[in-house]
């Protein structure tokens, strides 16, 4: 609101001498509520703008002059007078208001495309699909899509909803691999901030930044399901495990829920006798956490070549047996994957509730996956992401009742990449501080704090007493390097006494 205050007198000053720009900014202020007109409603006092902005930039083309500022300018006068008829079609009561509504968004935007917006070519494509202000024509609504995909740096939406058209029936026949190709377009797809001038800016333009953000995680989304059932025989060519990975790391709840459900069963369900084994192994469940052969890499600067591709096939079956037993197809122009038909006999696990333990679960568990390379490019980044959103999740613990292994994996984790600064800045301070959350329970996190007391890092002074104490704890809970560091500095200390 400050700012809007400081700013308002120079929209107005600049409206007043006819700028295109500015009468479409303030007609967004009113129309996102951030103005309060004093006689008319905001729609109204949103409207008069816009529409005055779209009469002084029509005039000047008629005039011969400022040729291109027709074509910049009235672009986001007309998309935004379509968003303020889309908002109204929804809030009307009366039928024939909202269709009128719907047909005016319409005419904005045809004019808009007409112009060259690729945002609006995108807008039409939905209003085809959907019946909205003209026929419905699903078959034009694919061609408007294409012809936006095909323009150089056009809206990351229009990929999306191309591939949610071709892999689907919405499209007349499938086509997998049309849809791949288009959901990677999207991925490699160039930001444009703003297809006008530098001074035409409305609020709706302001947010490109973040949707087409939204839009690329929802890409990444798609291409994992979509790989996981239509491509499942071409694992190397087509993964689908690390772009379900990536969707997590952004916040993509779907996936996260997704993974948290095949994570639960895959450790409570094993496959055969050497899945049962691969269970037990320590990358699994990480009862010390696979932390030394890291750091003593991250010393020495030498990397293993084959790191990444150690494990590239292990989460594959997972995926690929989840999927298509739900077998997610979307709707385009919709968020929803699950909007057809769903097979008969769907396993259980399928549509298990999320709780917040088993969240817990599949975040530390992609972390660790990012951390040592297994199936995924090894990246301290994101592994550092997932086991911070791992912590910050709360559990609905009961009084006395321990913290889940999950949670103390996650807290002694995230301790040791703030410690050594793996995919974050250094904190040796608030790493004691983590560490010391889980030192009773975690070996890990009880030799670590050894090595800071011993060490002097993320303390005050080093202190060789404390470190014993915290290296026998480690030796109590079974940390295999801890006995040695303790018959180290026991037998310091009677040297120190003879001498």
């Amino acid at each position: 609101p400050e700012r809007v205050e400081k700013a308002l007198p120079y929209f107005r000053e600049a409206a007043e001498n006819r700028h295109v720009g500015a009468l479409t900014m303030l007609g967004d202020l009113y129309a996102f509520g951030l103005l309060k007109p004093s006689v008319s409603t905001p729609e109204d006092e949103s409207l008069r703008y816009y529409l005055e902005a779209d009469r002084v930039a029509s005039e000047r083309v008629d005039r011969g002059t400022a040729t291109g500022e027709r074509t910049d300018s009235s672009v986001d006068a007309l998309m935004s007078l379509s968003d303020r008829a889309m908002r109204a079609a929804g809030d009307a009561e009366d039928l024939g208001d909202a269709e009128l509504s719907l047909v005016n968004a319409w005419q904005s935007l045809s004019e808009s495309a007409r112009l060259g917006s690729v945002d609006a070519l995108v807008g039409m494509a939905e209003c085809l699909f959907h019946g909205r202000g003209t026929p419905c024509n699903r078959p034009a609504s694919l061609r408007m899509l294409q012809r936006a995909s095909a323009v150089e740096g056009g809206r990351i939406a229009a990929f999306l909803w191309l591939g949610d058209f071709l892999r689907s029936q919405w499209g007349g026949h499938p086509d997998p691999e049309g849809a791949d190709a288009a959901y990677l377009g999207g991925l490699t797809c160039r930001f444009v901030e703003s297809e006008c001038g530098p001074y035409t800016f409305g609020l709706r333009r302001a947010r490109r930044k973040e949707a087409d953000a939204l839009v690329q995680t929802e890409i990444l989304y798609r291409l994992a399901t979509l790989r996981a059932v239509h491509f499942a025989e071409d694992p190397h060519r087509r993964e689908c495990f690390p772009y379900l990975a990536e969707a997590v790391t952004r916040g993509h709840a779907a996936a996260l829920d997704d993974l948290a459900r095949i994570y639960d069963y895959e450790i409570n369900h094993p496959r055969d006798a050497k899945a049962e084994e691969t269970a037990k192994k320590p990358f699994l469940r990480w009862p010390l956490g696979p932390k030394a052969d890291l750091r003593r890499k991250l010393r020495k600067g030498t990397e293993d070549p084959t790191r990444s591709d150690r494990a590239a096939r292990m989460h594959h079956s997972w995926l690929v047996d989840y999927y298509t037993a739900l077998w997610p197809e979307p709707l385009p122009f919709s968020r929803e994957m699950r909007s057809l038909a769903i097979p008969r006999d769907v396993p259980e696990y399928i549509y298990k509730p999320v709780t917040p333990f088993m969240r817990v679960d599949a975040l530390c568990y992609l972390g660790e996956c990012f951390f040592e390379g297994h199936g995924l490019g090894a990246d301290p980044k994101a592994a550092y992401a997932c086991f911070s959103a791992a912590v910050n999740i709360r559990l609905p613990l009961e009084r006395n009742q321990p913290m889940p292994v999950a949670m103390t994996n996650a807290i002694y984790s995230l301790g040791w990449c703030m410690l050594y600064g793996v995919g974050t800045t250094p904190d040796p301070y608030g790493a004691v501080r983590m560490l010391s959350r889980v030192a009773k329970s975690h070996g890990g996190a009880a030799y670590t704090l050894g090595i800071c007391h011993e060490e002097g890092k993320g303390v005050m002074i080093p202190d060789v007493k404390e470190a014993l104490k915290h290296y026998r704890k480690a030796e109590a809970l079974g940390h295999p390097k801890a006995a040695e560091r303790v018959q180290e500095l026991e037998k310091r200390f009677k040297n120190r006494q003879e001498e």
